[in-house]
């Protein structure tokens, strides 16, 4: 068992399970990134609608109280990684920068394996 952080990373990146008898991963886990389908002015206006709509439903009661937080969480998780359900459903995507993915240049980090 990792007794070190460096030995948990260490074998989280290999895929290494320690376990007798499990197949160690061949493959190591990779996440692509979904392609951003949502604007820049509409991120805006999804962060702002979103934080508003979860502080206003907390201090509501009943069914205000509970759906007010939801809704505000989804604009608030659309406006932060520009992408919407949707939209990508209707096949609408008004990202003017096609190339551009859910985070932005310089704000992530990308891990390329060579």
């Amino acid at each position: 068992m990792p007794t070190t952080v460096a030995e948990v990373v260490a074998k989280s990146v290999t895929g290494a399970t320690g376990h007798p008898g499990r197949a160690e991963n061949s493959q190591p886990h990779t996440r692509s990134l979904v392609p951003a389908n949502v604007g820049e002015t509409e991120r805006l206006l999804s962060l702002a609608c979103g934080a508003a709509l979860l502080g206003y439903g907390l201090t509501r009661r009943g069914l205000a109280g509970v759906v007010l937080p939801v809704v505000g969480g989804a604009l608030l998780v659309r406006g932060v990684t520009g992408w919407c359900g949707l939209y990508q459903a209707l096949r609408i995507n008004n990202n003017c920068d096609q190339n551009r993915r859910g985070v932005a240049a310089g704000h992530g980090f990308k891990v390329e394996e060579g």
